[in-house]
């Protein structure tokens, strides 16, 4: 993929990112607190601070001739986040919104209308747009529209409808939802084109298993957390596996496994569990992900030297991509690239009965690899080093990271701040 090239100084990039800071720090001090777990599954009730911030969070990715900056904020009608990549002299951008029209008025259900898009370069507009109502009684419906073609057409634009149904039993809760895709490609006969879907999840404090099949990807997700919250060892396991090879499409094939010993909230919760778990239709408000949000390009938004991520005392993470080489002549599959990274965290701080200022100081180290099978079968592996502090004030964290991969010496630093009240 080409870019189209700008000339980007120092000196723009810079002026972006104070700008960038300064009006989160505007945004911040118009409004007050409220509450950070009241966003994720249930309607929002009437008569609330509909735009008081739940939670706000901006990252600056910095490493030689990179950089990505990113904010998004929660509130509890609205999610919605932005992005800027600089690479090299290219300048590409990214951003989504979800908003819940309904949570203004008494109803007692819920419509849900989302949009993300992403220009990887001044050519490529690829753009998802969604809707959803949902009943109070469990019944929900909706559809959408996306185009994430390299060179998106008319001819590309696929649409898609679905209908769920969610119920809670006691601790237990329960999502089943079908759907159905039909894919235009610029064909008159839709019907031959029509891919049906199945999704469906069950969750309860200390588990969750979710999975299902939409025409060209299949997708699973199992975890098992520990439910005593407060609790100091409070452990959780995640393994997602996305595979893009059902039916007769090949592609991608993805693996995330995580693991902390210190679950604090966040990414690992339940609900934002949801919206990795119940595929691109899923329509999950606690962590929208939409068909451009797909394993490649939602490393954009990637948190995982940041304490949204990260559990406290002890964290894992292991990314895999594994994607088919095909023969230039037949088109066939004839082998496989490798590419990914384990990671591992500790706060060796956090272990003892004492508070104290080295708490938020974690270490780690990280293994990265990459498996090209042509033109001949190459393993190309190598170390890295991790360390990195946050600060709290009150209701904000500031944090920074560094992942220092040790064969090219190249530093990759992360800076963050996230405004989440309690």
């Amino acid at each position: 993929m080409q870019f189209k090239l700008y000339t980007v100084k120092a000196s723009c990039l810079l002026s972006f990112q104070k700008i960038l800071l300064g009006l989160l720090f505007i945004i911040i001090s118009q409004f007050t607190y409220a509450t950070a777990d009241s966003i994720v599954v249930e309607p929002v009730r009437p008569y609330v601070k509909y735009f008081n911030p739940s939670k706000m969070d901006v990252l600056t990715t910095f490493k030689e001739k990179y950089s990505n900056s990113n904010f998004f904020f929660w509130s509890k009608s609205l999610k919605m986040g932005f992005g800027f990549v600089f690479k090299d002299v290219a300048f590409s951008h990214y951003g989504g919104a979800w908003f819940r029209p309904l949570s203004f008025t008494k109803y007692k259900g819920d419509l849900i209308i989302g949009a993300n898009y992403s220009m990887p370069n001044a050519e490529i507009k690829q753009y998802d747009i969604q809707i959803e109502h949902r009943h109070e009684f469990g019944l929900s419906y909706g559809g959408g529209v996306y185009n994430s073609a390299q060179v998106p057409t008319l001819k590309t634009i696929n649409y898609w409808g679905k209908v769920s149904f969610r119920k809670t039993i006691k601790k237990f809760s329960f999502i089943v939802t079908a759907q159905v895709t039909p894919l235009t490609n610029g064909s008159k006969n839709m019907a031959d084109h029509i891919r049906p879907g199945f999704y469906a999840a069950v969750y309860h404090p200390i588990f969750m298993a979710a999975g299902g099949y939409s025409y060209a990807q299949f997708r699973s997700c199992i975890a098992v957390m520990s439910p005593k919250e407060g609790a100091k060892y409070r452990p959780v396991f995640e393994a997602l596996y996305i595979d893009n090879n059902a039916g007769s499409y090949t592609g991608l094939q993805y693996v995330l496994v995580d693991f902390t010993l210190g679950y604090d909230g966040g990414f690992l919760s339940h609900a934002a569990r949801l919206g990795r778990a119940m595929s691109p239709t899923g329509l999950e408000f606690g962590n929208p992900l939409g068909f451009l949000s797909n394993p490649v390009t939602v490393a954009n938004w990637n948190r995982k030297l940041n304490s949204w991520e990260m559990g406290r005392m002890l964290n894992f993470r292991l990314e895999n991509y594994r994607t088919p080489v095909k023969d230039k002549i037949t088109g066939s599959v004839i082998g496989h690239d490798f590419n990914g990274y384990a990671q591992f965290v500790i706060n060796p701080f956090q272990f003892d009965k004492k508070h104290n200022a080295l708490d938020p100081f974690f270490i780690g180290a990280e293994y990265l690899y990459i498996y090209k099978y042509l033109p001949t079968k190459n393993l190309t592996s190598q170390g890295g080093i991790l360390a990195g502090y946050f600060y709290n004030i009150k209701a904000f964290t500031l944090s920074a990271g560094l992942e220092y991969v040790i064969k090219t010496n190249q530093p990759i630093i992360n800076l963050g701040m996230i405004y989440l009240p309690q």
